[in-house]
């Protein structure tokens, strides 16, 4: 369940109905306490991360899955023009791909995905934002008779007044799904009034806080390695609007702020493509032995193109996050003089708005990294992409820990023996090797098939997948997973992504918050871990002499509950 402030945030405000979503069965159970249970056509057999503080599962919708919610008194002419309030929390598909978020398809009501776009629809009428797919959004739609109101994280994204509106229709069938390419949904609620903004505020706070992963770590005499570049010293820097403003770049074609903080396509009243293109280039001094690079643009939206040259001549694409082509450890083709080639593109001007807010390319000597509590380090012979900072590990953002840039592995330097491994893994589909040992390792080969020797055990998301033989029984791609090994005996020969003479690999995989551990985690501790991993600040008793024994002053019809108070916030 959500831990009681969380849940209590959304209870108090009297939803007409609201399903948690915990790795959705074939019926959904309605928390709000009116009984409005939903189905489940096609679920998903997978174990995920939730994508809220609090719960305990995310629901996968696949391209055969529909989650039917039955929310009752809203959208129907019974109802005709009360006022109403959709949210849901979801990780997004692709740019490519259209989807219903909760909505009634018949009617046109709810809100919907199209291709980089939230939209919220009422009939004819609607209001919608471009948004990133790169992370977990909370999104709420709001419907008066005479505006309809788009939250997005908590914020108001759009609004729209429009002629009293009155549903004519009279029933209102209210879905998720289903979805072409990875779809998460969780924490789905119907409120018969209209959400205030101080409400969403609210409920967005609650849902996205996190304890603190070293504490978590620290607290079990771990080693906590957070992937960032937080840390790191950059020899230099060249980003906008900092080195350049907008103003110096981008002449003509493209619109800028009122401030000159961001650029951005304008929208029209009629669809219309639109294209802006511009080039710049800066000098790198030689003298400061640069090796490797690190490049960050926001926002991470579709319709925004970054390239590099050195040449100005044949130019390769930027990956968001990733080192810069050429200027990193595996190209090894440095230059003084770096071309950047920046693109805005939208299909369809009435909708897809990108933006670009900044873009920033830093330089260094080396990118090892130590660990947040000891002296020992990361490196490789390889480069890999690391974010600037960690995101909060429910919001499921794609540049959130460490990325071979293309293929081999990193190891931990100096090590004490270690007998289990923690960490959050976010899958690619094909071959890896999870980790690698002196004799131990976990693997599997491109259909999924694993090859284990010296584990002792694995957990993913709380649940013992010892005796799996496909990773692809538990694992989902793009999709962060807790995972902790337990190895037969210590080893300090620890390598990820790569066996030990890095013959086989894998692309893609993302490692983030890696813990070693001298011991090994007991099942307990392992469940302990998870839960505090999603928010849920519960104790759990395991002890053969608790006993509960109901008052001798009641009666058979005395009702009783046994409740434990944890306080606000968490000191391990």
């Amino acid at each position: 369940m959500l831990s009681n402030k969380d849940k209590e945030a959304i209870l108090n405000d009297f939803p007409n109905s609201f399903y948690l979503l915990d790795g959705a069965p074939t019926e959904i159970y309605d928390y709000s306490g009116s009984l409005n249970n939903g189905t489940v056509t096609s679920p998903s057999s997978k174990q995920i991360m939730p994508l809220v503080t609090g719960s305990v599962r995310g629901t996968e919708v696949l391209s055969s899955t529909t989650i039917t919610y039955d929310p009752k008194g809203i959208a129907t002419k019974y109802y005709k023009d009360n006022s109403f309030s959709i949210e849901a929390w979801c990780a997004l598909p692709g740019y490519n791909v259209s989807t219903t978020i909760v909505g009634d398809t018949a009617t046109n009501t709810g809100i919907f995905y199209q291709n980089g776009n939230i939209i919220f629809r009422v009939g004819a009428n609607q209001v919608q934002a471009t948004v990133s797919n790169s992370e977990v959004v909370y999104v709420v739609g709001i419907f008066q008779s005479n505006i309809l109101s788009l939250y997005i994280n908590g914020f108001i994204a759009d609004a729209l007044q429009i002629d009293s509106y009155k549903f004519s229709n009279e029933t209102a069938t209210f879905q998720s799904g289903p979805s072409t390419g990875r779809f998460v949904v969780d924490c789905v609620g119907f409120y018969r009034y209209a959400l205030s903004g101080t409400q969403v505020l609210s409920h967005y706070n609650e849902g996205t806080q996190e304890v603190n992963i070293s504490q978590i770590v620290a607290a079990d005499n771990g080693y906590l390695f957070s992937m960032n570049t937080e840390s790191m010293r950059h020899k230099f820097i060249y980003s906008y609007p900092t080195s350049k403003t907008w103003s110096e770049v981008a002449t003509g074609g493209i619109s800028i702020s009122d401030d000159n903080s961001y650029i951005y396509i304008p929208e029209t009243t009629t669809a219309a493509t639109a294209s802006f293109t511009f080039t710049d280039y800066f000098i790198v001094p030689n003298y400061l032995n640069i090796d490797t690079s690190q490049i960050h643009w926001s926002n991470d939206v579709s319709g925004i193109l970054v390239e590099a040259s050195i040449d100005n001549i044949t130019w390769r694409t930027c990956k968001n996050g990733s080192p810069l082509p050429y200027i990193n450890k595996n190209d090894n083709q440095f230059s003084q003089i770096v071309y950047l080639r920046i693109t805005l593109s939208s299909a369809d001007t009435t909708k897809y708005l990108p933006i670009l807010r900044s873009l920033e390319i830093a330089f260094y000597t080396g990118k090892n990294f130590y660990s947040d509590n000891s002296g020992y380090y990361v490196s490789s012979a390889y480069d890999y992409s690391l974010p600037k900072f960690n995101s909060k590990t429910l919001s499921y953002n794609s540049n959130n820990g460490l990325t071979m840039y293309s293929g081999h592995g990193f190891s931990l330097n100096s090590i004490p023996a270690v007998s289990c491994i923690e960490m959050i893994y976010t899958p690619q589909y094909n071959e890896n090797v999870l980790f690698s040992g002196a004799a131990k390792k976990y693997e599997w080969n491109s259909a999924g098939l694993i090859t284990k020797t010296g584990i002792s055990s694995i957990y993913v998301n709380g649940i013992d997948r010892t005796a799996e033989t496909n990773v692809w029984n538990f694992l989902v791609v793009d999709t962060p997973h807790h995972i902790v090994i337990n190895l037969t005996s210590s080893d300090t020969s620890i390598k990820f992504n790569q066996n030990q003479n890095d013959t086989k690999s894998g692309l893609g995989h993302m490692y983030n918050n890696v813990a070693v551990y001298e011991s090994a985690l007991s099942t307990n501790t392992i469940a302990n871990h998870y839960l505090l991993y999603t928010g849920n600040t519960i104790n759990q008793i395991n002890d053969t002499s608790f006993s509960l024994i109901e008052s001798s002053s009641g009666n058979d019809s005395t009702p009783f509950f046994l409740t434990v108070v944890e306080p606000e916030s968490v000191s391990l």
